[in-house]
């Protein structure tokens, strides 16, 4: 914190503003061959994955670094040009329940096997699955993610 940011929060909480602010955290996403990665900034919105660097339908697994604490995170199978397609095909939704929400480095989740996984159970410390929607191949074909605050 600078001597500006101090004087500013010293400001803000003389005169009785209180401010939240929330650390962004970041969602992983790497191919099959792990060659090609993409960071996806976990914040509230859709996100289409191929904006941020990964090949379209081409995504296998995931991890999060620093993610706040009770974001939904669904990933989606279709996509329309302006965000995630409801509905359209398989969805996957985890909860994240810790504050940072970290999952193990070198364990990135598998897509694929999150759908497996029964809805309400921990799927690693701190995300807990929520829901799976079937609706098509999911092996790879990842397009979107939504972040939505609950």
């Amino acid at each position: 914190m600078n001597l500006s940011s101090t004087l500013t929060a010293s400001l803000l909480i003389s005169l009785g503003i209180s401010l939240t602010v929330e650390a962004a955290g970041s969602i992983y996403v790497r191919e099959k061959d792990v060659s090609v990665e993409c960071v996806i900034p976990a914040t509230v919105g859709d996100h289409i994955v191929s904006s941020y660097g990964c090949t379209n339908d081409q995504a296998y697994t995931t991890r999060l670094l620093n993610v706040d604490s009770a974001l939904s995170i669904t990933y989606f199978d279709d996509k329309s040009s302006s965000g995630c397609l409801d509905n359209q095909g398989w969805e996957i939704e985890i909860l994240t329940i810790k504050q940072p929400t970290t999952t193990p480095p070198l364990e990135y989740l598998n897509i694929e096997a999150l759908a497996g996984v029964p809805n309400g159970e921990i799927v690693v410390p701190g995300v807990r699955k929520v829901r799976f929607l079937s609706g098509g191949t999911i092996h790879g074909h990842l397009s979107c993610i939504r972040i939505e605050r609950k």
